[in-house]
């Protein structure tokens, strides 16, 4: 799905909680707020830029895979995010969706490099939940807020084989619950009153941001 960062300022997304939930190695809470409350985004990187660029490649050669198994595989992109029902600033925004059934597909593309580093959280093709934490908690949000099944993370590994391995995600109700539980915690304590986090909530390359920020509401000019 394309993203609208004025849109995306208006919710919390799977990347989000997993971030506000202390999982994500790419993002910290306060980085959201920064996001959210300031429209501060982060650059999109150029690993980041190309996982965006060849989600419907990655799409595409999952399907294809599946149906060689002999699997039927009807795929959709959403239009717009899916809100919770309960909680309005929450809500899922999945690359794609299996029409002839209640499962997500999550796209990612990654550096080959990482499944032979040690200790590397990527498991074999076909391993259930064999996935890097901040992709299984998002992963887990989707399923949850829209009430599916499960879900298949397929990640394109990039470099001389361009390996590609499906994962198959299995719902973690608790994870999902947890995550929730601290979206809507982090929403209504910091970006609903507009209240900056602590420093120590922040990445160390976007506390300056923080700071900058701070100086300048303390001289009224924002």
């Amino acid at each position: 799905m394309a993203m609208n960062l004025e849109l995306r300022r208006s919710y919390l997304g799977g990347t989000d909680l997993v971030a506000i939930s202390g999982l994500s190695k790419y993002k910290a809470p306060g980085d959201v707020w920064l996001e959210k409350v300031r429209g501060k985004h982060s650059e999109t990187s150029a690993a980041a830029q190309a996982g965006q660029d060849l989600e419907p490649v990655v799409a595409m050669r999952h399907k294809r895979t599946a149906e060689a198994r002999g699997e039927i595989v009807n795929l959709a992109e959403l239009s717009e995010p899916i809100f919770d029902a309960e909680f309005p600033f929450i809500a899922a925004n999945p690359d794609r969706i299996y029409t002839n059934r209640k499962r997500i597909l999550e796209c990612k593309t990654a550096d080959e490099a990482q499944l032979y580093e040690a200790g590397t959280e990527w498991g074999m093709d076909g391993q259930r939940n064999a996935v890097p934490m901040f992709y299984l908690g998002q992963v887990n949000h989707y399923i949850g807020l829209m009430k599916f099944d499960d879900g298949v993370l397929s990640a394109f590994f990039l470099g001389r084989s361009r390996e590609q391995r499906d994962y198959p995600i299995d719902f973690d109700q608790d994870l999902y619950r947890l995550m929730r539980e601290n979206g809507v915690n982090f929403w209504r304590t910091y970006v609903e009153p507009r209240v900056q986090p602590p420093l120590d909530l922040f990445s160390p390359g976007r506390i300056m941001e923080a700071l900058s920020d701070s100086a300048l509401v303390k001289k009224g000019k924002t």
